[in-house]
């Protein structure tokens, strides 16, 4: 479940919600993130304050830069310096070192993976930094040592079950097997759980940062030992399970999936957070670019300033413009919508959307207050008729 977040939500956008913005249209034959030094990030043992480096092979502004990791030991992203992002990781009380898989977005480009490998105490032997105490041999009579013979199997635990996220934790019987585990929608098939895991890894191998998609999976979603990760993409009011699939050596599925008892999410409770998205014009990209450098890449697209007006409770909120009309909640139901806001929307005050004119598109935002439980979805249907513009005159005063 570790990198759920950081891919199958941008698909689930494009097919569930029909997300069309050419303002995120750009060209990936290069990477736009560019990586500065060390994609392998080494922490030790205690509570850290890290960063990573990156730059942008443009400065146009095509849409939110964040990281995305599922490690609930990695937290607090901070992204006010330009080229840095910094991150805190937590203590590692696990008695083993530990490693996590960062991906870095920039709009809908491919994401950038940085690694982070956090060491376990001083003295631990399990810890190659740390080689204090001397390696024992096994004991063929020791009784806690697990029996190679015995078949292998996994303890699930969950907790902290909200409406949209549960914490899973995967307790093996051996140390020594390397499996993936994850929780989805109780009754999909293994078919189904291996086409889910497999298309994950179909991101790395076609980043570059893997072979093929077996490579992938061993490289980046299986591991080994006790675990746990925050799911964070339920959906309120339905049956999830935790499963897991063990591999070979060389990366293959060895029998069918281990599952565990079904949980079920509880209804989302309908915060005092309402946002508003306020637009009164538009303006002609054509005329936009030939007065503002910074709109250079504008021609051709009707530019639609936008600002955020929150009332109630609000702490945080996610706004985006989509292709289409989703203006019914019937047929494009809130929880669908506000997953799909978390990863994709953007969270700053005003900017400009570039959208084309005489297209339909929808408008969506939800804010978020202090217990980070969820307002009412905000909708607005928008076409921008090409003729109606404003003159490019009153632009500057949403610069």
């Amino acid at each position: 479940m570790s990198y759920r977040n950081i891919f199958t939500v941008f698909v689930s956008i494009i097919m569930a919600v029909g997300c069309d913005n050419p303002a995120a249209t750009v060209d990936e034959t290069e990477p736009y993130i560019i990586p500065v030094g060390d994609t392998v990030i080494t922490a030790g043992p205690e509570s850290a304050r890290l960063s990573l480096q990156y730059s942008l092979k443009e400065s146009d502004d095509y849409g939110p830069l964040f990281a995305e990791c599922g490690e609930e030991w990695i937290s607090d992203w901070d992204y006010s310096e330009n080229g840095t992002v910094g991150f805190t990781v937590s203590a590692n009380e696990s008695g083993n070192v530990r490693e996590a898989v960062v991906g870095l977005h920039y709009a809908d480009n491919p994401a950038v993976v940085y690694r982070v490998v956090q060491s376990a105490a001083s003295g631990n032997p399990d810890d190659p930094e740390n080689p204090d105490d001397p390696e024992q041999p096994d004991d063929p009579d020791d009784p806690d040592k697990p029996d190679p013979d015995e078949p292998f199997s996994i303890t699930f635990n969950v907790s902290e079950v909200q409406a949209r996220s549960a914490v899973v934790e995967a307790i093996p019987s051996r140390d020594d097997v390397m499996f993936y585990y994850s929780a989805d929608k109780a009754g999909l098939s293994d078919g189904e759980l291996k086409g889910y895991l497999e298309s994950l890894a179909a991101v790395y191998v076609a980043m570059g940062a893997a072979p093929d998609i077996r490579s992938a999976i061993m490289t980046y979603f299986a591991g080994t030992g006790r675990s746990k990760t925050l799911c964070e993409d339920l959906y309120p009011d339905t049956d999830y399970v935790p499963y897991a699939f063990v591999f070979d050596s060389e990366g293959n599925y060895e029998g069918a999936s281990i599952k565990g008892d079904i949980f079920h999410t509880p209804e989302a409770v309908v915060a005092d957070a309402a946002i508003s998205i306020v637009f009164d014009e538009y303006f002609n990209g054509d005329e936009v670019c030939q007065y503002y450098p910074a709109y250079a890449d504008a021609a051709g697209s009707a530019l639609l300033p936008v600002s955020v007006q929150l009332t109630g409770d609000a702490e945080t909120y996610y706004y985006w413009a989509f292709g289409g009309d989703l203006t019914d909640p019937v047929e494009s139901p809130d929880d669908l919508v506000i997953n799909n806001l978390i990863y994709r929307g953007v969270s700053v005050p005003k900017t400009v959307l570039y959208l084309d004119f005489d297209t339909e598109y929808t408008i969506l935002a939800v804010a978020q207050n202090s217990d980070e439980e969820y307002g009412e979805v905000f909708r607005a249907r928008v076409v921008l008729e090409r003729g109606g513009e404003s003159p490019v005159q009153y632009f500057g005063q949403y610069l």
